[in-house]
């Protein structure tokens, strides 16, 4: 999880699936859990490295905690398929955008697609100018987020069945 962050979720699901045996409802929790702990010793690390920055990251993850229930609730009455084709979606946008960074040896957009910048950041501190239009990107960012997350593995989203799964583990 460390070589691909948050997003080695895309990969270890399906990683699980065929190496375990796992069932989707099954894989998604265990590999969420994977996540959540590389994710806690990145953040710790940022900590220590003074990179964190608090008020963004309180924001997106409010604002994705709001957002997770009404994934869940609207994923609870998407069809099996329909969840299946936007996971695949999402991961078929991924890859295009890998592919695009590779292709053009850079991570940033061509000049002409470039717009200035919605979460503008002081030259001198580092930090981020709050502006009304970088706290709304910012809950823009949490809300997809937490929207998806929860809509995604919303097949697999009860205690009983993460047990389980870690159980099999």
């Amino acid at each position: 999880m460390g070589l691909t962050g948050a997003g080695g979720t895309l990969l270890a699901v399906p990683l699980l699936m065929a190496a375990l045996g796992l069932t989707l409802p099954e894989a998604v929790p265990v590999s969420l859990l994977a996540v959540a702990i590389g994710a806690t010793v990145g953040a710790w690390r940022g900590f220590r490295e003074s990179l964190l920055r608090y008020r963004a990251a309180t924001l997106i993850a409010t604002v994705g905690l709001l957002m997770s229930p009404i994934g869940l609730w609207l994923g609870a009455r998407a069809p099996h398929d329909v969840l299946a084709l936007l996971f695949a979606a999402v991961l078929v946008l991924s890859g295009v955008r890998q592919l695009w960074r590779l292709r053009s040896g850079s991570t940033a957009l061509p000049e002409s697609m470039q717009l200035p910048p919605l979460c503008p950041i002081h030259p001198d501190t580092g930090r981020f100018r709050w502006r009304p239009r970088t706290a709304l990107s910012m809950s823009g960012i949490g809300g997809v987020a937490g929207l998806l997350s929860g809509l995604l593995p919303s097949r697999s989203a009860s205690r009983l069945q993460i047990t389980e799964a870690l159980g099999r583990v």
